[in-house]
């Protein structure tokens, strides 16, 4: 059997600190990434500019360990970067709902960010209204009507960085 990449192989820990309010205040995140046969640092720092997602949590830790084994390097793969990490946070916001027991999209409300533009420890996001795209997901009960034993259906609330594609200088 031949190959020349490998998808790539995360694992994350994240501790979240938050109030009896679902407020999140901040979070503690470590990373472990195979990297396979590779000098590269492989993904895991991708996420550096979206550490807190569409979140406002001020504190944040992120340590990242990065192998090298005897796997092919990880190559192209799609949604190898940020999807993982968004995944990651969104099972938080799930994890901290379900002990306070509260709502999961209530939970999410509280800790989104709700006034642009919005300086994050880690980047500076100019526009957004992800509380507003919240409420639209939320809006579709043709879409919750769908979940079964067979069909999950569930939310989540994300953001990517995004890269102008040319520099214009104005006069």
């Amino acid at each position: 059997m031949a190959s020349n990449s490998s998808g790539p192989e995360r694992k994350f820990r994240i501790k979240a600190y938050f109030d009896g309010e679902g407020v999140v205040k901040g979070l503690d995140i470590s990373i472990w990434e195979d990297a396979g046969a590779s000098k590269s640092s492989g993904q895991a720092f991708k996420p550096l500019g979206i550490l807190a997602g569409p979140y406002k949590i001020r504190n944040l830790r992120y340590n990242a360990t990065v192998v090298a084994t005897n796997k092919n390097p990880a190559g192209a793969f799609r949604g190898a970067g940020t999807p993982p990490h968004t995944w990651a946070l969104e099972r938080v916001m799930d994890a901290i709902a379900d002990e306070l027991g509260l709502d999961r999209a209530e939970v999410r409300r509280r800790n989104l960010i709700d006034s642009f533009p919005y300086e994050a420890p880690y980047a500076y996001y100019d526009s957004g209204n992800p509380k507003g795209l919240l409420e639209l997901a939320l809006s579709r009960s043709d879409l919750f009507a769908l979940r079964d034993e067979n069909t999950g259906v569930g939310i989540a609330v994300s953001t990517d960085r995004q890269r102008p594609r040319a520099l214009r200088v104005l006069s």
